[in-house]
């Protein structure tokens, strides 16, 4: 598959996501723990997970999920793949998961949706 470049960031060249993160988003994270608690165990699956940086602090929060992220920047899934052998990762489009449908108990998607062009 090849990877799509946005016109107006270069995904390839400076993947998201790998670095600390802002106050801004730590509310995002903490807003998600919460949410986490009502949900006992099974698979999460983050959608454009950049360099890792959230779907890495949840699975050291909640355990007992097994994680699985995704991206279309092969040197974010990279980086990421890097930082936890224990969260499974692949490249992959978001209009076109290598997923079967109900594979996962929770979806998550921060910071993606904005950076679709063509959504149709």
């Amino acid at each position: 598959m090849e990877t799509q470049k946005s016109k107006c960031y270069d995904y390839e060249a400076m993947p998201m996501g790998s670095g600390e993160l802002s106050p801004s988003r730590n509310h995002h994270l903490q807003k998600c723990i919460e949410f986490l608690f009502e949900v006992r165990d099974g698979k999460i699956l983050e959608v454009g997970c950049g360099g890792g940086q959230f779907i890495r602090l949840l699975s050291s929060v909640r355990k007992e999920f097994d994680y699985f992220g995704t991206d279309i920047s092969k040197k974010a899934i990279s980086i990421a793949a890097k930082k936890n052998n224990r969260i499974k990762y692949c490249v992959s489009n978001l209009m076109y998961m290598p997923f079967k449908q109900k594979s996962f108990d929770v979806i998550i998607a921060f910071d993606v949706f904005e950076h679709i062009i063509d959504f149709k």
